[in-house]
């Protein structure tokens, strides 16, 4: 049964605040449950139900906050119109109707557009990207995981875990910006103290003392914009889907490099690099389907047996933008930091965005018969963005030969793990442990960007996924490299 409020030790009847806040850490609980057994299909139905219980919840304290306002006289009752009603439901506190059953996208298409109705907000839900139809298609499979009639429908998959992961991110980003646009609405009609009063009461002060809602400073800043997809603001309420982590910063071989620090986004980058694509000319861009020579490594025998190709660009880039993009706390390797499954957003994001311009340079270079090939391999889960470990000249810029620790270059919680791998935390003869830990805290500078597609299977066209790399997401999270 519900607990209940005890009103004479001062609990609010409805506590808005905490209900979010306890949300809030059900899903962090889950995701870290969920890091140490990935596959756990128990653990992913855990992740999944905290989620929507999230997102259910933000949609119902908003609804909390417009009846208020209305009951409060601030927006006139006769004002709503049947359809407003419907949504916003009863303005009684107790006993009313809770108002029409709306599907979950509906609901929260309304609430939003109400919200800035009665709040009079220059504010419009954004549905137009990709976040919104991740959130579509999240919402699909949870109704199938919530009202099951065969096995397959409680089975949660990669992608589904990539979509509901995107679905709570963009809950939360609207949200907040819904909250920054509602502040700053009242602040104009508020007082200089009153006006510093409020800020210190949220999370939109600069001041040392503001309130704990603003985000930690995992990166040396506050944390980038792209944790919350499409936000355009960095006033987050909290830091869903990542882990607590030493501060990204750099030794003293990182010199004459300040951008690395910048305090700006991946959105923004995610710009840059767009901006820069569409000005690569042709003798910037190189695309093969891979293998190249239709030679296949011994590493995976699948690979040749099911004749699996990948589409593969290499990018001439100006090399202090590749920096950023890879060694930069607004860069990819620092959406990974935070963790596994924000980092794979992210890069998901990156390639959204490239999308149609990588195409565009595909096709110049591909048979017409191949094309369809090259867009279910650039679409598919395991398709990546990184930089060439080679330069224009040839050269390895990233050896994974080299086993020589350096510690003067990127110093984080990577820097721990391959401290103590040096140290003899794991047996030696573990190549690969070795070398991603030593890599990752490397910085080197490229010169060309990298995309690789997914492995697409000749006959029935579906993504292979190489043993190596099932968990590739969770070895840049630990290591910074795979």
């Amino acid at each position: 049964m519900p607990s209940y409020p005890h009103i004479d030790k001062g609990e609010g009847l409805i506590r808005t605040h905490d209900l979010l806040e306890v949300l809030r850490a059900d899903i962090d609980s889950a995701y870290q449950a969920l890091e140490a057994e990935r596959e756990s299909q128990y653990l992913r139905r855990c992740v999944v139900r905290a989620i929507f219980s999230f997102i259910e919840a933000v949609i119902e304290c908003l609804k909390v906050e417009l009846r208020s306002t209305v009951r409060l006289g601030y927006y006139p009752e006769n004002a709503l119109t049947p359809k407003d009603r419907e949504t916003l439901g009863s303005l009684t506190i107790f006993g009313g109707s809770s108002g029409k059953f709306l599907p979950l996208d509906q609901n929260i298409k309304r609430t939003f557009k109400l919200a800035a109705k009665v709040w009079a907000l220059q504010f419009r839900l954004s549905t137009n990207g990709e976040d919104f139809r991740d959130f579509i298609a999240a919402k699909s499979a949870r109704n199938s995981l919530t009202h099951p009639r065969t096995f397959y429908d409680v089975q949660v998959t990669d992608l589904d875990m990539h979509c509901h992961t995107i679905a709570g991110m963009w809950v939360q980003a609207e949200f907040n910006r819904l909250f920054k646009a509602r502040v700053e609405s009242l602040m104009q009609a508020l007082s200089d103290p009153d006006r510093k009063h409020l800020l210190l009461g949220t999370a939109l002060s600069d001041e040392p003392d503001a309130h704990t809602l603003h985000r930690e400073d995992m990166l040396g800043q506050t944390l980038p914009t792209s944790a919350c997809p499409a936000s355009g603001t960095s006033y987050a309420v909290s830091p869903l889907f990542t882990f607590a982590r030493r501060p990204w910063t750099y030794g003293r071989s990182i010199q004459n490099r300040e951008y690395l620090q910048a305090d700006s986004d991946f959105d923004s980058l995610v710009g840059e690099i767009k901006d820069a694509l569409a000005a690569a000319t042709s003798q910037d861009v190189r695309f093969q389907l891979e293998p190249s020579n239709g030679k296949y490594g011994r590493d995976d025998f699948l690979l040749r047996r099911l004749q699996c190709r990948r589409a593969s660009w290499s990018i001439r880039l100006c090399s202090k933008l590749l920096d950023k993009f890879f060694n930069g706390r607004m860069g990819i390797r620092a959406q990974y930091y935070l963790s596994p499954y924000h980092g794979g957003a992210m890069n998901a994001r990156l390639l959204s965005a490239l999308r149609p311009r990588l195409l565009a340079l595909a096709r110049e270079a591909v048979p017409l018969g191949d094309q369809v090939m090259v867009e279910l391999s650039l679409a598919a889960a395991s398709a990546k963005t990184w930089i060439c470990e080679k330069n224009l000249a040839g050269n390895k810029i990233i050896r994974a030969s080299d086993l020589a620790l350096v510690e003067d270059e990127i110093q984080n919680d990577w820097l721990d793990l391959a401290r103590a791998l040096k140290d003899g935390a794991a047996p030696q003869g573990q190549f690969q442990l070795y070398s991603a830990a030593y890599n990752g805290v490397r910085a080197p500078i490229a010169d060309q960007f990298e995309v690789k597609g997914g492995w697409i299977s000749h006959d029935d066209r579906r993504e292979y996924v190489t043993p190596a790399k099932y968990d590739r997401d969770c070895q840049v999270f630990m290591f910074g490299f795979t």
